[in-house]
């Protein structure tokens, strides 16, 4: 079982089916950042990407995910992908944005060229849906999932329960293997900040999760900060995020992913930095890239992490950094790893974008396992201890703790 706490939906988009709504709307992507290559398990076969070709990525998907249908599709197929991965319990990300309400609209929408460019801002604002309803089509995909889970699980169990009666009578019972039914799945969602976006956009969004974590009590759990960290800085977004903690949304910020130094303290990248950090989320996104000053701050305010190491080694470009060239060679060079590990600072292994890192929570621990030497008792410590970090109250955590030990 598994807990993942970074993840950004349109970053979980399977490959397949960008291409499948690029061709069904009839939008051009750029061939040079898709190959449509096979999943693979080996630490040499991952695709690298720098951190800005991971925006303009995030461009490409954008062009595509233009209509609430699209959304819909995407979270449904990022949440059966985690689900199979063994996450049992999940916080999906993204940012409020207005897209078409349906997919029809954009086939007899004349500001739609044949060369297959697309410009929402062309369209009329009565054919976009609100920031509201994009993320209520997340929450309704998030509530279903989350009804059919439970279902599934409990048939399971009765099923489970029903042959272990029958066989429990047998004379071959020692021969019986009793497998466990998978889990249920529990999926809430965290309203996104693009800190590359105006600052009024971001108590725009502050005031939408309020209002939608009111209605959606444990399912929308919670704010973030992302977007391009070389765009804007924390100290931009201090009241928007201030304003949520009074109001009791749960915080986490992206952190970490810009390189700075003791050095030059005055830079705009190591004074973000320690806003963050002075700032005191309930956890840190990444948290990657911290000066010597910053990094014991942060062993000192023991904030977790949700680190992505996949994500980690491609966006830093630590595989060529490394001598042997490999995401196995790239993750024994990053920055807090080992420390973190030795030191037990609080840790939530995430994948931060599967779809677009070609990764899952599996291949975050075996890559783990493999250059750090973790245990399978490291591992339950740290799926255990991520439980208490998740942005869901008591009871669900205790739902799932129980879960959890009832299968380790």
């Amino acid at each position: 079982p598994k807990i993942e706490l970074h993840a950004h939906l349109n970053g979980s988009i399977r490959e397949r089916t960008l291409f499948d709504l690029a061709k069904e709307r009839g939008i051009h992507l750029n061939d040079q950042y898709f190959s449509l290559s096979s999943s693979s398990s080996s630490h040499n076969k991952q695709r690298h990407r720098s951190l800005q070709e991971c925006f303009v990525l995030f461009t490409e998907i954008g062009k595509v995910v233009v209509d609430l249908d699209a959304i819909r599709q995407i979270t449904r197929e990022a949440l059966e992908d985690f689900a199979k991965e063994g996450v049992v319990y999940l916080e999906l990300r993204s940012t409020p944005k207005r897209l078409l309400l349906t997919k029809k609209l954009l086939c007899c929408d004349n500001s739609t060229s044949r060369t297959g460019t697309f410009s929402l801002s062309d369209i009329a604002t009565d054919k976009l849906a609100t920031k509201r309803q994009y993320c209520e089509t997340i929450i309704d995909v998030l509530i279903k999932f989350r009804k059919e889970e439970e279902e599934r699980y409990k048939k399971e169990l009765e099923k489970l329960n029903t042959s272990s009666t029958t066989t429990s009578s047998s004379s071959d019972v020692s021969t019986k293997a009793v497998i466990n039914p998978r889990l249920p799945m529990i999926a809430s969602f965290i309203v996104s900040i693009d800190r590359s976006n105006p600052v009024e956009s971001g108590f725009e969004h502050v005031d939408l999760a309020i209002e939608l974590a009111k209605e959606y009590p444990g399912v929308v759990v919670g704010v973030d900060l992302g977007g391009n960290p070389l765009k804007r800085s924390f100290i931009d977004f201090r009241n928007c995020f201030e304003k949520a903690r009074r109001c009791g949304l749960s915080i986490t910020l992206h952190c970490g992913e810009v390189p700075c130094s003791d050095e030059d303290q005055d830079s705009e990248a190591y004074q973000d930095a320690l806003a963050i950090l002075e700032f005191g989320p309930m956890r840190l996104g990444h948290a990657l890239i911290l000066p010597p000053t910053l990094q014991e701050k942060l062993a000192r305010l023991q904030i977790p992490v949700e680190t992505c190491p996949t994500s980690n080694v491609l966006t830093t470009e630590l595989v060529e950094k490394s001598s042997g060239g490999s995401l196995l060679d790239g993750i024994k060079h990053h920055p807090q790893m080992r420390q973190w590990i030795q030191s037990k600072h609080p840790l939530c292994i995430c994948t931060d974008d599967p779809g677009v890192f070609n990764t899952d929570v599996t291949k975050e621990f075996v890559l783990l396992q493999d250059a750090f030497g973790l245990t399978t008792k490291d591992f339950k410590d740290i799926v255990l201890n991520s439980v208490d970090y998740a942005f869901t109250d008591k009871e669900t955590k205790r739902i799932i703790r129980n879960r959890i030990q009832a299968q380790l």
